[in-house]
């Protein structure tokens, strides 16, 4: 996983509380130490507020940053964890569609989106996430993408860029996408999450052969 930027007011306010909370919860320690006359073993060390401080910011960069109070979240940041099924509108030879997925794996501060289908997979190098109104709200990442062996000999690996924006109904993200100099294509690409669980290519073709049977 890689770090990613984002405009989210998270970055600037959630370690500033996570300070406070350390410092009050080993002040309360020291205090109690005081009123009952403890004392730790000599080889554990006090609380100190660096130990409390790491343990939340673990906690909240791990777990939290997800969670609701009171039916609001704690962070601006949009949870995109799972696995998502892609479909791509590309330029190349003279239009062509395909299908994959994607699996994002992610953190309050880290990021990896891993894309696969029958042809290719590939990595994501850099990442931002915006979450203020504007041109530049959205996903976008840079990505390295390796051909697998069925692949056409003309397809090499390249790098490319991805720029999605929330669709109207909140469950879909929409946008373009284009490569380097090796490939110069672009196009289209469509991403709908189908599980918060992390599966492959071969599982996720099989849950949307199997949904387009039922739907039939």
């Amino acid at each position: 996983m890689h770090a990613y930027s984002t405009d989210s007011a998270d970055r600037r306010w959630a370690p500033l509380v996570l300070a406070g909370a350390s410092i009050a919860l080993t002040y309360v320690c020291s205090r109690l130490l005081a009123a009952f006359n403890l004392a730790w073993p000599w080889w554990i060390e006090n609380p100190s507020i660096l130990l409390f401080y790491g343990a939340f910011w673990s906690l909240y960069d791990r777990i939290l940053w997800r969670q609701q109070l009171l039916r609001i979240r704690l962070s601006q940041l949009p949870d995109l964890g799972g696995t998502w099924r892609v479909r791509l509108q590309s330029c190349h030879d003279g239009g062509t569609r395909t299908e994959g997925c994607i699996r994002i794996h992610q953190t309050a501060t880290e990021i990896l989106i891993e894309f696969e289908n029958e042809t290719s997979r590939s990595v994501s190098r850099m990442a931002a996430i915006n979450v203020q109104p504007g041109s530049s709200q959205g996903l976008m990442y840079e990505y390295a993408n390796d051909p697998s062996f069925p692949a056409l000999q003309s397809m090499h690996g390249h790098r490319g860029v991805a720029m999605l924006r929330w669709a109207a109904d909140g469950r879909t993200l929409d946008g373009e996408y284009f490569t380097g100099r090796d490939r110069q294509t672009h196009g289209s690409i469509s991403i709908c999450r189908i599980d918060r669980r992390h599966l492959d290519w071969n599982t996720v073709r099989t849950m949307c052969r199997e949904g387009m049977k039922e739907h039939d």
